[in-house]
This record gives structure tokens, C-alpha cells and sequence, in this order.
């Protein structure tokens, strides 16, 4: 039975990674064509003349994929610390 429950566990714990890896590569592909994209629009409208419009969608498009990295990176530290104070927590008491 328990034997049964620890293979049963790990195999989530796996499904759990895996899912993990995938989404962040999903992620990743995503910001690439958001970036990319904004960049070309930003581009032809630049290049048709309309220098300061094609400027703030190109710089609009940079901006929202940093603050989306930057927003990331804090949220999983803070979920890092959390996890960290409630572990300590348990192996306290």
C-alpha cells in the first residue's frame, strides 16, 4: 500500500515538472512573438514615417515583455521564501 502511494506521488511529482518545463517554454515561444511582432509593426510604421507611433509600440512591446520577466522572477522568489519559511516552520515544531 504504501509502496503503491510513494510510486503514485512521485509520478505526479514528475507530471508536475514536466508540465512545468513545458510551460515556461510555451512562455518563452510566446514573448518571442509578441517581441518580434511588436518589433516588424513597430517597423512598417516606422518606415511608412510615422517615427514617434512606430517608436512607442516598439518600445510599448519591449516594455510589457520586461516587466513581465522582471514580475515573474519576483513572484517565484517570493514563492521560494514562503515555501522556505513554511518548511522551516514544520521541521521546527
Amino acid at each position: 500500500m504504501a509502496e503503491n502511494q510513494s510510486s503514485h506521488r512521485q509520478c505526479i511529482e514528475k507530471w508536475a515538472v514536466i508540465g512545468g518545463t513545458v510551460l515556461a517554454h510555451v512562455g518563452v515561444a510566446c514573448a518571442l512573438v509578441v517581441g518580434l511582432g511588436s518589433f516588424y509593426f513597430s517597423y512598417l510604421i516606422i518606415h511608412e514615417g510615422h517615427v514617434i507611433p512606430g517608436s512607442l509600440i516598439g518600445g510599448g512591446g519591449m516594455a510589457a515583455l520586461v516587466g513581465t520577466f522582471i514580475y515573474g522572477t519576483r513572484s517565484r522568489k517570493q514563492e521560494r521564501i514562503e515555501k522556505d519559511r513554511m518548511n522551516k516552520e514544520l521541521i521546527s515544531k
